[in-house]
């Protein structure tokens, strides 16, 4: 039973017979016209001899290294991976179907408008009561200025009777503890600038 590498050999190459396989020689044996016998080369390329000799149990020679499968099943080959068809993904026909990349937020809750108005109102609301307030501080301090202006001049003429009564004692105690001094006039200002000067009243305080 032929193997299918045999198979393959003789359908690819006819002139070789079942006899070339009998000896891993690249030669089949053939006899002349002078009854010597003799070896006769086959008409066969080097790619073809080296796969009988490989189908025989022999050496592949230099030529024949470079068979490849694709040379066997009499497809052309490729001599480089440049030589492979570029394939790029692309769309399928017609266009991919669109993609939704937005954000889709669900409407709920109060509207934008409806957010705006009450937050204006809060504001307006909040600065009518800063106002309100600012007229009540206002009154207050209205309130305080009138009371200091009513209680002032009865506290300064009990300040100015006081002020009188201690001028007088100590005009006295002047009088009496600068007599020996001539000269001396009681109640006279130690300044000479010639301008008046207030009373020196913190020294003139009360007794009790």
């Amino acid at each position: 039973m032929a193997s299918p590498l045999f198979s393959l050999v003789s359908r690819r190459f006819p002139k070789v017979g079942p006899h070339f396989f009998a000896s891993p020689s690249r030669l089949a044996p053939s006899t002349n016209p002078s009854g010597s016998c003799g070896l006769q080369p086959l008409d066969l390329s080097p790619e073809a001899l080296d796969l009988v000799n490989l189908v025989a149990g022999g050496e592949v020679s230099g030529s024949g290294a470079k068979m490849t499968e694709a040379w066997v099943r009499n497809k052309p080959g490729m001599a480089s991976v440049k030589d492979m068809p570029v394939l790029q993904d692309g769309p399928p026909p017609g266009g991919f179907a669109p993609v939704r990349y937005a954000r889709r937020i669900p409407t709920k809750g109060p509207s934008a408008i409806a957010i705006f108005l009450t937050a204006f109102g809060a504001f307006a609301w909040g600065m009518y009561q800063v106002g309100q307030g600012n007229k009540v501080r206002r009154a207050l301090k209205e309130e305080k200025i009138a009371a200091r202006t009513a209680l002032v001049p009865v506290l300064q003429a009990e300040e100015d009777e006081r002020f009188v009564k201690e001028w007088t004692k100590s005009l006295m105690w002047e009088e009496i503890i600068m007599k020996d001094v001539p000269g001396w006039k009681v109640g006279q200002s130690v300044y000479n600038s010639g301008k008046w000067m207030p009373p020196a009243t913190g020294e003139l305080r009360r007794e009790d």
